[in-house]
């Protein structure tokens, strides 16, 4: 076996690639940054907590929000009480945590952005990426293929084409360090 290649570690690509790696794979998990704030990418309902327990940790400071607030075009709110918490994380350091857990199990970090990939006769996949500090344009064979860098992310583009624009929508978040609110608040 020639292994698994992850495009992207964020909080899925890190996860899986741990995941793989503790079952045997050889996991190789190309992502360039160590940190990534993502302004949508940090808040977990307490289910996702529930089925990651890891993520109660010290290390992780965390925000728990019970409210939402929404608010109409016309400027009208609405204040809505969750069913369940919702854990609100700094991205940057969810990506961070992720990545030492995915390194932890033996996940091999390259840290190059992925240009493109190519699937080989045999069925295989080869990467090709900017030069990096590995200095490898081109790698692999790998076995297998994980697009991990989200539905807007250049695999999904370049595996199975673009998203049609009538079924593409648009969020706007942001997370700001220090700012502690107990809401969050969804404007239409």
């Amino acid at each position: 076996m020639r292994g698994v290649a992850i495009m992207r570690g964020g909080p899925g690509g890190a996860h899986r690639g741990r995941a793989l790696a503790e079952a045997g794979f050889d996991v190789a998990l190309f992502e360039p940054r160590d940190r990534s704030e993502k302004a949508c990418g940090g808040g977990i309902p307490a289910r996702g907590i529930e089925a990651s327990p890891f993520l109660n940790t010290p290390k992780l400071p965390v925000r728990i929000v019970r409210t939402c607030v929404v608010v109409a075009p016309s400027g009208r709110e609405a204040v809505v009480p969750l069913a369940a918490p919702l854990h609100i994380y700094s991205r940057a350091d969810l990506h961070l945590y992720l990545l030492e857990r995915a390194a932890a199990a033996g996940v091999r970090r390259v840290r190059s952005r992925v240009v493109d990939v190519k699937r080989l006769a045999d069925g295989a996949w080869t990467l090709l990426t900017e030069a990096g500090p590995e200095g490898l344009p081109e790698h692999g064979p790998f076995d297998f293929l994980v697009a991990a860098d989200g539905a807007s992310g250049a695999s999904r583009r370049r595996l199975a084409g673009g998203i049609p624009a009538r079924q593409l929508t648009q969020g706007i978040g942001y997370y700001l360090p220090g700012i502690s609110e107990d809401a969050i608040t969804l404007k239409f």
